[in-house]
């Protein structure tokens, strides 16, 4: 039987509601001189501050501040057809985290950490003929990762080489293609940086190594006065997955020990039919493992139909979009075994949630009105006719599972309904 909701709530409030803040502040600047003709030199840096206030359910509270510091300096110069690039660069990071329930009450170790990242790189960009060229860089990079808390615990320590390279050839005159291949890296840091849920027995991090991802691909393209048409594929190879683990007690951040992989693909063109209007298409797929879909907390867009118009009368510029997502098996997304409700009186669940997303389709649109030459007024919505997983897909996010565990990671299509918006935009 359902449960009786009539009765007047006489619990506490703080023990079902969620707050979280969050503010960040962000500056940067470069500088560039040139050493009368032996090269352009340019240094940037910049410092970015992030703090995360949040109340869980029972009142179970967390806290962090981050700080990042990044800077580069790099030389640029030219050998005949060469153009060489020599740089340097650094990232310091640096989070520190409290909580009373966490790491006091519970005695959790905390996740706050230090990290350094710092790496030499050269590229050099040989033109060979028009719309043709060759680029070929190197990094070496060091990256350290210590959470202070936890010295005992597993550490970041890591060296390692990334190799990238780019080729464009343009065959015929507007038949471009190019070739691209190489190594990428990431350091997960903090748990937050994979997953937000409600972490009412905190959470672990036992985090040992880098993400890493070797990549290679291509892109063909072809451009006509009246229109064009490109199509791309590319193909990456991810180890190291960080991802939340569930298992235990409590969850926990961790390398996946597979090596994964990923395929992208897509094709586009557009067309001009008459000066004042223009139209475009698009077709985007990806192949994703379903180890991976395992431990995503948002079932991903897989294949996606995309549509787009421009019209122009006079100071007037009417454009629009549409992206149509194809439906979806959400069960490799660990979707089976979700519930909307829970019968805590006979602890059974009840009233399973779907394990197939339909398509549905989102359209947004834009009307630019040039007033005069520094003076334009627009208008617009992003997701004109509504389409929310909640109400027009009768899923809400929020689930059960069969113990009765609440969850809100049930997401297959848009959270957010239709937002309209107006603005002056003034060019000076």
């Amino acid at each position: 039987t359902t449960p009786d909701v009539r009765p007047a709530y006489t619990g506490s409030p703080r023990s079902l509601v969620e707050w979280l803040t969050t503010d960040r502040t962000e500056t940067a600047g470069s500088l560039s001189w040139d050493s009368q003709g032996l090269g352009l030199w340019q240094l940037r840096a910049g410092w970015a501050g992030q703090s995360q206030g949040s109340e869980y359910e029972d009142a179970a509270d967390y806290y962090n501040d981050d700080n990042t510091l990044v800077a580069d300096l790099r030389w640029v110069g030219t050998a005949g057809p060469h153009t060489i690039t020599l740089g340097v660069n650094g990232t310091y990071e640096t989070m520190r985290s409290q909580s009373q329930t966490y790491f006091v009450n519970d005695s959790i170790i905390a996740d706050s950490f230090d990290a350094i990242f710092g790496g030499i790189y050269a590229q050099d960009v040989w033109n060979f003929g028009r719309e043709r060229d060759l680029s070929v860089a190197v990094r070496a990079d060091k990256a350290s990762v210590n959470w202070i808390d936890k010295p005992n615990g597993p550490q970041v320590d890591d060296w390692l080489i990334s190799p990238r390279a780019n080729l464009r050839w343009e065959f015929v005159e507007g038949l471009t293609g190019r070739l691209s291949a190489g190594r990428g890296w990431h350091a997960p840091l903090t748990f937050f940086e994979t997953d937000h849920n409600i972490l009412n027995n905190g959470f672990d991090i036992n985090i040992n190594k880098l993400e890493k991802a070797w990549g290679g691909g291509g892109v063909l393209s072809l451009e006509r006065p009246q229109w064009d048409l490109s199509g791309s594929v590319y193909g990456t190879m991810l180890s190291n997955l960080a991802y939340v683990d569930e298992s235990g007690a409590r969850p926990a951040l961790r390398n996946d020990s597979a090596t994964l992989p990923f395929l992208s693909m897509d094709a586009e063109a557009a067309v001009l039919p008459w000066p004042w209007l223009k139209l475009g298409v698009g077709v985007e797929h990806q192949e994703i493992p379903d180890r991976y879909k395992a431990v995503e907390p948002v079932a991903a867009v897989e294949t996606e139909i995309t549509g787009r118009f421009d019209v122009k009368f006079g100071p007037l510029d009417w454009s629009g979009d549409v992206a149509w997502t194809a439906p979806r098996d959400l069960a490799p997304y660990g979707y089976g075994g979700q519930y909307n409700g829970y019968n805590p009186a006979d602890s059974t669940a009840f009233d399973p949630k779907r394990t197939h997303a339909p398509a549905f389709a989102v359209f947004n649109t834009k009307l630019d009105w040039k007033v005069r030459k520094e003076i334009t007024l627009y208008v617009g919505a992003e997701n004109l006719f509504n389409y929310t997983q909640v109400v027009s897909g009768g899923d809400p996010p929020n689930d059960f599972d069969a113990q009765g565990n609440y969850g809100t990671s049930h997401i297959w299509g848009p959270l957010r309904g239709r937002q309209m918006y107006a603005g002056v935009r003034w060019n000076s």
